[in-house]
């Protein structure tokens, strides 16, 4: 009985062999049935294990068990999965692989999908651009009149209420735009990876098909958050004033009006 358990060992790490190497091997390497059985290559992986170690606890008891399971997963699988390696048996280690799938799952926690090339709709969907989209067009149409720097300082302010005002205004200082404001965010959040990710995603973005200068990050006809929401009123920035697109100039003080979305 103990030598069927230590067969059904070795079965199991050559079967856990083959699977191991070509799960970490590049696509290119892997071999062709690994996609079609490698569930049921692992499935039968598992049974064997059991199996064996079952049969060696009848034989020699449980401590014998539990030494075979050790010295199964420390020492006997990686030594046959560096031999099927060396004999070709298997692919070689894709020295990428941990960093991919590393960068894969950064991805995943920022967009909520996975990196494959979509379309944005399908793609991004990041908490922090909507919470900063928002609060920056409401704080254009609240405040109209200002720089686009206190616009950008209103909206990451927003962002992160516990934050000291000179620390805010640092990150303004590196933002030229809104996307600029969104990755900054997203560093502070998640790391330098997760901000070169989020701007990678963003520059794929179409710019808004009627102001056409912000990203269009909603999926209602294309428009970004200023044009959806207040598309339909122009600012006077004299008198702070609100009026209907039909309008030229302010009725109250004849200044010239225009949309949220023009002005700084």
């Amino acid at each position: 009985m103990l030598a069927v358990g230590i067969l059904l060992l070795l079965l199991a790490s050559v079967i856990h062999g083959w699977y191991g190497g070509n799960a970490t091997s590049s696509h290119a390497d892997k071999a062709r049935g690994f996609y079609s059985f490698g569930s049921k290559v692992l499935g039968a992986t598992i049974l064997f294990l059991v199996c064996g170690l079952a049969a060696t606890w009848c034989a020699a008891g449980f401590l014998a068990a539990v030494g075979g399971a050790l010295l199964y997963f420390l020492a006997l699988s990686p030594i046959v999965l560096y031999l099927l390696r060396s004999l070709g048996a298997v692919p070689r280690e894709d020295k990428d692989w941990k960093e991919r799938q590393r960068v894969q799952r950064e991805y995943e926690n920022i967009t909520g999908d996975d990196p494959s090339p979509r379309s944005f709709p399908d793609t991004i969907r990041m908490r922090t651009v909507r919470v900063l989209e928002k609060s920056y067009f409401e704080n254009k149409y609240r405040h109209p009149g200002k720089n686009e720097r206190a616009y950008l300082f209103m909206c990451l302010k927003s962002r992160f209420i516990e934050k000291p005002e000179d620390f805010v205004w640092a990150i303004v200082g590196k933002c030229a735009c809104l996307d600029d404001a969104i990755v900054e965010a997203i560093r502070l959040d998640s790391g330098d990876l997760a901000a070169a990710t989020a701007q990678c995603a963003i520059e794929t973005i179409p710019i808004c098909s009627q102001c056409g200068r912000y990203r269009a990050f909603g999926k209602e006809g294309g428009l970004c958050y200023g044009c959806r929401e207040y598309g339909n009123l122009k600012v006077c920035h004299t008198c702070h004033m609100y009026w209907a697109e039909n309008n030229s100039t302010c009725p109250r003080c004849g200044g010239i009006l225009a949309e949220v979305t023009q002005y700084n």
